[in-house]
């Protein structure tokens, strides 16, 4: 389901019609799935203006680190358990069942400050000093996501009372910008 926060079109096709829907789901799995889609509706925006270049000019969107990062070695690795979406978020999804116990995951960043864009984290910053592994927190309910260094980014802070694209377009933006170069 992180990952379905990001990619254009995400959508299962399980054998029973409707099976998977988020209004299907019970318990835990609905409340990611809904988590889910309120961020995606954070950064739809965003992503929007990336797929609209994308179409018109022939840019891409959805990336591997090392299309951005061609210098830093440990950006061949394991490609796909990160990536950068609409040229400014790195998205590090967990791909894998969280072990008991663990309350963290290591996840690959360039050197760099990125500024944490997961809902309640104030917008910290991490600071990598050299490229490599990263300790991030098992999201709950949604994907961590990173500003990358240099990037500017328009998101919904709040998309509590979104149900629809015109509630989205009625509410506010915040205008996230990362200075470090």
């Amino acid at each position: 389901m992180q990952l379905a926060t990001f990619y254009p079109f995400a959508r299962q096709h399980p054998d029973e019609a409707g099976k998977w829907e988020p209004s299907n789901l019970q318990g835990a799995w609905q409340t990611m799935a809904i988590a889910s889609i309120k961020e995606r509706y954070r950064f739809m925006d965003h992503m929007y203006q990336c797929l609209s270049a994308a179409y018109m000019d022939g840019a891409t969107c959805i990336d591997p680190l090392f299309f951005h990062y061609p210098e830093a070695e440990g950006a061949f690795d394991d490609i796909e358990h990160t990536f950068i979406a609409g040229d400014a978020f790195k998205v590090s999804p967990v791909l894998h069942k969280k072990p008991d116990n663990e309350t963290t995951y290591k996840a690959f960043f360039p050197a760099g400050t990125w500024v944490n864009m997961t809902v309640g984290s104030g917008y910290t910053r991490t600071i990598v000093e050299k490229h490599g592994e990263v300790e991030l927190p098992y999201p709950a309910e949604t994907v961590n996501v990173h500003l990358k260094p240099g990037a500017v980014a328009q998101i919904v802070d709040d998309v509590s009372a979104v149900k629809t694209a015109a509630d989205l377009q009625a509410m506010a933006y915040t205008v996230v910008v990362n200075p470090d170069k």
